[in-house]
């Protein structure tokens, strides 16, 4: 049985994010997949999207907004301390109204801090809960020095992931290890279970048509944030690393939000010369292309216990474009995968001596006996591990097939 099933009349989905609607979660992980829940909710069928926008921070829409059938409704956000509790509030009663239609099949959040109202929202108006993205947050936020053991918003969170996990009529993780989380960590288990991993679009991420000459630039690529859930200074000591190994050949493209004056001191701190780091921040539809003049890539992700149940987005990304990928230990199945298939390199601690050894084995992957395998091979795993069919296999049980049967 599925949310759909039996339901006559337009439906809805009202589904919430804790992100704004500029933002790259937003607009390449969250709309894809509204989009194919939108098909499975027939021809009169509405998403309605809330996004959660800073405190003056002008809200730039793209074309998403004028997508039939998915409307937005955006709502401020600020930091956890009074202003934030207010926006909170207001949130959990706006996304109430949103959700008392009859004609609403169910509240999806995506991640746990979206859950948060969106479970009260579901519990108030007896609607189904889908959770979505299911991770551990409040954990994680511990793990990487935001939040405090004992803080207010870690307790707060961690007993609504617990309850949001037994509510939900469907908890979808995005790995299968999530499921052990949510038994050993919050003594639940969810009555329905999927699993759908952080999904690309392989038609745009793809690799490149020709190699690199061996004698050229060496290029890495890293497309994310500085600090938080992310390494920071390890970064730029790797990248130290990659400047012993390669020398004046080695460069970097840096795709983050993160100010040049940061970037550089960073470089400067690790003995890098900040020339050789190009840093912006650029579209994402721009974001496959430059995959693609790159020769490897590199997710940072500071590994910590609770990464071991996440997924990165980036790393499908990296992988359908063809590149090896530097990473840390114990990040979702992507580490194991990638030393399994042999299509990057698994950091084994932070030093100079395991950033050297990581660099040497990229630089192995790169010759050219072993540079089409690992092109064919990383592809081959994002096709396996990260397409679209993955997610529309996950929202066929959830709300039918998109004919209806």
């Amino acid at each position: 049985m599925t949310l759909t099933a039996g339901r006559p009349g337009p439906q809805t989905v009202v589904a919430v994010t804790s992100w704004p609607f500029d933002d790259a979660l937003v607009q390449t992980y969250t709309l894809p997949y509204l989009q194919m829940i939108l098909r499975r909710l027939g021809g009169d069928g509405r998403v309605v999207l809330v996004t959660q926008e800073p405190e003056r921070s002008p809200r730039r829409l793209t074309r998403f907004e004028a997508t039939p059938g998915i409307d937005v409704v955006a709502r401020p956000w600020a930091p956890v301390g009074p202003r934030g509790a207010r926006h909170l509030g207001i949130l959990l009663l706006r996304t109430v109204a949103l959700a008392a239609p009859r004609s609403v099949v169910a509240v999806h959040a995506f991640g746990t801090p979206a859950g948060l109202p969106a479970m009260l929202a579901a519990a108030a108006t007896r609607t189904p809960l889908v959770v979505d993205s299911f991770e551990p947050h409040a954990d994680a936020m511990v793990e990487n020095g935001t939040w405090e053991p004992n803080s207010a918003a870690h307790r707060v969170l961690a007993r609504a992931e617990r309850r949001m996990a037994k509510q939900a009529w469907a908890v979808v993780g995005t790995t299968a290890a999530m499921a052990d989380y949510a038994r050993e960590r919050l003594g639940v288990t969810p009555s329905q279970f999927f699993v759908k991993p952080a999904c690309v679009d392989l038609g745009r991420f793809r690799p490149a048509e020709a190699m690199g000459a061996a004698d050229a630039d060496v290029v890495c690529v890293y497309a994310g944030k500085l600090g938080g859930i992310y390494l920071e200074q390890e970064l730029f000591e790797l990248f130290a690393a990659a400047v012993r190994r390669w020398g004046s050949r080695f460069r970097v493209e840096m795709l983050t939000s993160a100010d040049r004056a940061h970037v550089e001191a960073g470089c400067r701190a690790a003995g890098v010369d900040p020339a050789i780091v190009r840093s912006r921040l650029v579209p994402h539809d721009e974001v496959a292309g430059i995959l693609r003049t790159a020769d490897f890539a590199v997710n940072p992700v500071r590994p910590v216990p609770t990464k071991r149940y996440c997924t990165s987005i980036k790393d499908g990304e990296y992988w359908a474009s063809g590149l090896p990928v530097v990473i840390t230990p114990d990040i979702s199945d992507d580490s194991a995968v990638i030393a399994a298939r042999r299509i990057g390199a698994v950091i084994r601690e932070l030093s100079a001596p395991a950033y050297d050894e990581a660099m040497a084995q990229i630089d192995a992957l790169l010759q050219p006996h072993e540079r089409e395998r690992v092109r064919v091979e990383a592809r081959r795993v994002a096709e396996e591990l990260r397409s679209f069919s993955i997610a529309e296999g996950v929202y066929d049980a959830i709300y039918g097939r998109p004919d209806g049967s």
